[in-house]
C-alpha cells in the first residue's frame, strides 16, 4: 500500500510538471503565431503602400468587413472587440488579442492618407507586450517607413512612443519591458501597441 501510495504521488508530481510545461510551451507559440501575423499583416500593407492605395477611407464599427473583402489582412475570424466600451466594433481576433485597421486620407493634404494598425492585448499582459515590442520590427520593416511612421503603445495608464520619427534610435530591450510593465501591467480595460504611418498615393 505505502509503495502505491508512492507510485500515485510521483505520477501526481509529473503530470502537474507535465501540464506546467505544456501551458508554457502553449503560451510560447501564441505569442509566436502573434507576431507572425503582425509582420504578414504589416507586410501586406507595405506591398499596398508601394503600389498606391487610392482613396480608402476604412474606419468605423464594420471596418474589418472592408478590410477583410479588399484582402488587406491574412484570413481571420471576425468578432466582436473585447475592449470595454469597443464592444460594438468588429475586430480580427488574434492569438492573445485583437486587431483593427484603419485607413484614411489626410485632410488638406492631397494624396496622402494615414494607416493605423492596432494590436490590443487581451487580457492585458506585460509579458506578452514585452515579447511583441522586442521583436526587432526597426529591422523587420523597410528603414523609410520609420521616417513618416511611428510605433506606439497606449493604455489606460498611459501613453508612450517607442520607434520612428522623432526616435530614430531603437530603444534597448530592457526599456521596452519596463514600457511593458508601467503601461501594460495590472491594464484591465485594453494596451494596445499601435503601428503609425503616413503613405502616398
Amino acid at each position: 500500500m505505502v509503495e502505491m501510495l508512492g507510485v500515485l504521488a510521483v505520477i501526481g508530481v509529473l503530470s502537474v510538471g507535465g501540464m506546467s510545461a505544456y501551458g508554457i510551451g502553449m503560451k510560447k507559440y501564441k505569442i509566436s503565431s502573434l507576431k507572425d501575423t503582425v509582420l504578414h499583416t504589416l507586410k501586406i500593407y507595405g506591398n499596398l503602400s508601394s503600389t498606391g492605395l487610392d482613396y480608402y477611407r476604412i474606419e468605423g464599427a464594420d471596418a474589418q468587413e472592408e478590410i477583410k473583402e479588399y484582402n488587406f489582412i491574412s484570413p481571420c475570424q471576425l468578432d466582436s472587440s473585447a475592449i470595454p466600451g469597443a464592444s460594438g466594433y468588429k475586430v480580427c481576433r488574434l492569438p492573445l488579442g485583437e486587431q483593427y485597421i484603419k485607413i484614411v486620407p489626410m485632410e488638406g493634404r492631397e494624396n496622402m492618407y494615414s494607416y493605423m494598425y492596432f494590436v490590443t492585448l487581451t487580457p492585458s499582459n506585460a509579458e506578452v507586450c514585452s515579447a511583441l515590442l522586442t521583436a526587432g520590427w526597426e529591422e523587420l520593416l523597410p528603414n523609410d517607413w520609420w521616417t513618416r511612421g511611428k510605433m506606439w503603445i497606449t493604455s489606460q495608464n498611459g501613453s508612450e512612443t517607442l520607434y520612428g520619427q522623432t526616435y530614430t534610435i531603437p530603444r534597448s530591450m530592457a526599456y521596452k519591458s519596463k514600457v511593458c510593465a508601467k503601461i501594460c501591467k495590472d491594464s484591465l480595460k485594453y494596451c494596445t501597441i499601435i503601428f503609425d504611418f503616413v503613405g502616398y498615393n
